[in-house]
């Protein structure tokens, strides 16, 4: 995505052969496009410098646009090692508060895969993705899959209480009373969430607009990789069997089910002089009835209704 301003301070982005105007801002803004292509560390647009300041509503447009990333830098070599990618427009980079004394586990919704080369952990509740660019971040992350607590997780080597808090808001983590016996199905989420299963609330938002940030609808992303299904599709292999009219196996009447559905039919229309009556219709249910319970010895044929 590129961003640009014009000599009046109308900021646009240009991102896949599209143009979206972003409004007009201070000159100022313009001049400091640069620092948002580069990172701006979030407390900067509050309480940084008058210029970072004033790219406070620009970044807030571009997020609900979906067209901003949050990441979290490694404080020595300062290379990324969490991106964070928001699934909704109302996403902004929240940490709920954790103490040391607090136990944390991984949501049961949550789950991490390969995407290119990066490894990306999400969830259906999730109000953003996070992509995993150090492996000991993720494997610090599978940890959870049994409650620990805050401080346990300091003494092993993870430091990021920073991204605990971002994972929390995002409810992929959730805090759980240490001596709380209950299964963690029952505590996690309102009395409702208990009903839904992993893939069932997953297919749910991955189908369904306004929870998750991918393209939905017929966009066709593997255009040109294999070759279309014909506008005709060819005859089926194999022995040709025709749909014949024949007796019914071993005698030439057929049976009461058979008669039954051939003189089926659909009123198309209706007599409004003479209407169906309650012991018509209870005389046919009852008939209908009593020919399918109907067992193979009482069938003159041995056809069995199944």
């Amino acid at each position: 995505m590129a961003l640009e301003a014009d000599v009046e301070g109308q900021v646009v982005a240009q991102f896949d052969g599209y143009r979206l105007s972003l409004g007009g801002y201070a000159r100022s803004v313009a001049d400091s496009l640069h620092d948002l292509r580069v990172g701006v560390p979030l407390a900067a647009l509050a309480s940084g410098r008058p210029h970072i300041r004033e790219l406070g509503p620009l970044a807030l447009r571009l997020a609900k646009h979906g067209l901003m990333e949050f990441f979290l830098k490694a404080p020595r070599d300062h290379e990324d090692e969490v991106v964070i990618e928001p699934q909704t427009a109302d996403y902004w980079p929240g940490t709920a508060r954790l103490g040391n004394a607090d136990v944390v586990v991984l949501s049961r919704f949550a789950y991490m895969r390969r995407r290119g080369n990066a490894m990306v952990l999400e969830s259906p509740r999730a109000r953003a993705l996070f992509k995993i660019c150090d492996p000991q971040i993720a494997a610090a992350i599978a940890a959870l899959s049994i409650p620990q607590t805050v401080k346990r997780l300091r003494r092993n080597g993870f430091n990021g209480t920073e991204l605990l808090g971002l994972l929390a808001d995002c409810q992929i983590i959730f805090k759980v009373d240490a001596g709380n016996d209950a299964g963690l199905r029952q505590v996690e989420g309102d009395e409702n969430l208990v009903f839904w299963d992993f893939h069932d609330l997953l297919f749910h938002s991955r189908s369904t607009e306004g929870r998750q940030a991918n393209p939905l609808g017929g966009v066709y992303p593997h255009l040109g990789f294999a070759a279309p299904l014909p506008a005709v599709r060819p005859a089926w292999p194999g022995k040709k069997i025709g749909l014949r009219a024949c007796p019914e196996a071993g005698s030439h009447e057929p049976s009461p089910l058979t008669k039954l559905l051939r003189e089926r039919h659909s009123t198309r229309a209706f007599d409004d002089d003479r209407p169906i009556t309650i012991a018509e219709l209870a005389r046919f249910l009852e008939n209908t009835a009593r020919v399918l319970s109907r067992g193979p010895a009482d069938t003159d044929d041995g056809a069995t209704v199944g």
